[in-house]
């Protein structure tokens, strides 16, 4: 052991300040919160294989480089071993919920307006779903085709309700004035269109989970184009466009991140330090990183576009089977597992996570968003109910 030591401590002075750039910062290959002796061993077997995990200089193979940077990554861990840990802590912010009116509505994806008024998909009952908290009144509007199955939702410039039908390969409208009900069939069949997001000129962009494709639909004349992912079967899923205009999508069953150029229409693609990642839910921060869960290690990520790099964070115990995820006003993460009954806050700058228990038991979160006062909002589909945290801590 002390020769791995010293072995080490050499390497390190090897290390050229131009490498220490361009390189994947996790070398905690088995998730125990510190780069140590087992991990060493895991990258010694790697060596020279092709293994995106263990190659940390991004050169297409483990190398006598990686090693390097795993000695000045080795030695960052062992000077922070004396540094707090990340607090948990139990919130004493309000959590209040509502029961839609009817059995088996299941809402599932959430939004709410400029005016205060909340738009869910009823997955289980084919429906869009409306709540005004000023008068704590629902309505529904029921979907045109059977079994459409609505599932994400957004609201476009003009104050128009948008969603996907996974069921029925459209893209619905909802005007909240008219009432009336707008449907786009995607040219691709059975797509099953999933997320979806605006971007600044007012094009409407999906992901097709089983054509592989991202779809743009202009909302003005009702035309399609697609652009296939370079990944086979990556599974796509969230969606969402950063403040350069560009999209950003999580690709679920592949472990990446995915990134189109609106101008070229070309895709990126970002493999990242978890081989075992499974993405979900993505969220943009005011800085341009992305923010996102793991379903597979319950671990909470962030990466940056900037460096390269992703970090990743060990969520609370209490916390299972993550999913949902926002960014709030604040730029704290909001998270939430489908089999938990909390959602739970974190500040990156100070290292905390906050709790917020849900008072019922089977308690579990759809999907979450923020308004436009900072109110965070979620759906709970097992307990047909819709819900508000009011957060009063700093």
């Amino acid at each position: 052991m002390v020769r791995i030591g010293i072995w080490l401590v050499a390497a390190l002075c090897l290390l050229p300040t131009s490498s220490r750039a361009q390189t994947s910062e996790d070398a905690d290959f088995d998730g125990n919160g510190v780069v140590d002796y087992n991990d060493f061993l895991a990258l010694a077997r790697a060596f020279g294989a092709n293994s995106a995990r263990f190659d940390l200089d991004r050169s297409g193979v483990v190398d006598f480089q990686d090693f390097v940077i795993f000695a000045r990554l080795y030695v960052q861990s062992a000077d922070k071993s004396d540094q707090e840990p990340v607090v948990t802590e139990e919130a004493a912010g309000r959590v209040e919920v509502f029961d839609l009116p009817e059995l088996g509505s299941r809402p599932y994806d959430i939004v709410v307006d400029a005016r205060g008024i909340v738009w869910f998909t009823e997955l289980g009952a084919n429906r869009i779903g409306r709540f005004d908290p000023r008068t704590g009144t629902f309505a529904a509007y029921l979907l045109p085709i059977p079994g459409s199955q609505p599932l994400r939702i957004v609201v476009d410039s003009r104050g128009l309700i948008w969603f996907t039908q996974i069921g029925a390969n459209r893209i619905g409208s909802l005007n909240p004035v008219s009432e009336e009900i707008r449907e786009f069939v995607v040219p691709t069949p059975g797509s099953r269109p999933h997320g979806l997001a605006f971007d600044r000129r007012g094009v409407l962009w999906f992901t097709q989970e089983s054509a592989n494709r991202i779809g743009r639909l202009n909302p003005l004349d009702g035309t399609f184009e697609a652009y296939l992912i370079p990944t086979p079967a990556a599974g796509v899923d969230g969606l969402l466009v950063d403040g350069e205009g560009a999209l950003w999508f999580a690709e679920r069953a592949v472990g990446k991140l995915g990134r189109l150029d609106p101008v070229s229409l070309e895709i990126e693609e970002f493999g990242l330090s978890d081989e075992d990642l499974e993405l979900r839910e993505i969220a943009l921060d005011s800085g341009g990183r992305i923010w996102f869960t793991n379903t597979s290690t319950h671990g909470l990520s962030v990466f940056d576009p900037k460096t390269g790099n992703t970090t990743m964070y060990r969520p609370p115990d209490e916390v299972s089977d993550l999913y949902a995820t926002v960014v709030d006003l604040g730029d704290r993460i909001w998270f939430a597992g489908r089999e938990s009954n909390r959602i739970v806050r974190f500040d990156p700058e100070v290292g905390r996570f906050r709790l917020y228990p849900l008072q019922y038991s089977g308690a579990g979160v759809g999907h979450l968003t923020v308004d436009v006062l900072g109110v965070i909002w979620f759906t709970d589909p097992g307990k047909d109910r819709i819900g508000r945290v009011e957060d009063t801590g700093p």
